[in-house]
């Protein structure tokens, strides 16, 4: 059962009187209100350790089930796999899985190198130390962009 401090009761007492729920209902609207706040369920996977002079070295992701391409970043583990229009696409949670579904911005992504949209299903995807991954149409916009030292 969801308990309530005796401070917090009089504060939710005092809004529940205003808007007519009681003290649990008001608990339960804030504490539902609060998991919606996190975006996925799942945490990303620690970011690899690469040394580099420059200051963002990619690398190529060699499993693209491992990105969640809602957020895109990698997560180092499989994730959902969501099939549209004869694509796959990978988010990690329900929220992403529903958005890659539903939200055709979700599964396009901008070449930072030839800055035209690529498909996620189909891009080559490389990462960054922290996990955030970028999308490129071929591995030629990838080394490319590595060779320009951005």
């Amino acid at each position: 059962m969801f308990r309530v401090s005796p401070e917090s009761e009089s504060r939710l007492s005092g809004a529940a009187a205003i808007s007519g729920m009681n003290v649990q209902r008001a608990a339960v609207s804030l504490f539902l209100f609060a998991s919606l706040a996190v975006a996925c369920e799942r945490t990303p996977a620690p970011p690899p350790v690469v040394s580099s002079s420059k200051t963002r070295q990619l690398r190529l992701v060699d499993k693209a089930d491992q990105v969640c391409m809602v957020n895109n970043q990698f997560m180092g583990r499989p994730q959902i796999p969501v099939e549209v229009e004869g694509r796959t696409y990978f988010g990690c949670c329900a929220m992403c899985k529903s958005r890659l579904a539903q939200d055709r911005a979700a599964r396009m992504a901008i070449d930072p190198f030839s800055g035209r949209e690529v498909d996620k299903s189909s891009a080559v995807i490389a990462q960054d130390q922290a996990g955030a991954v970028v999308y490129f149409e071929n591995e030629a916009n990838f080394s490319s962009y590595q060779a320009a030292g951005s």
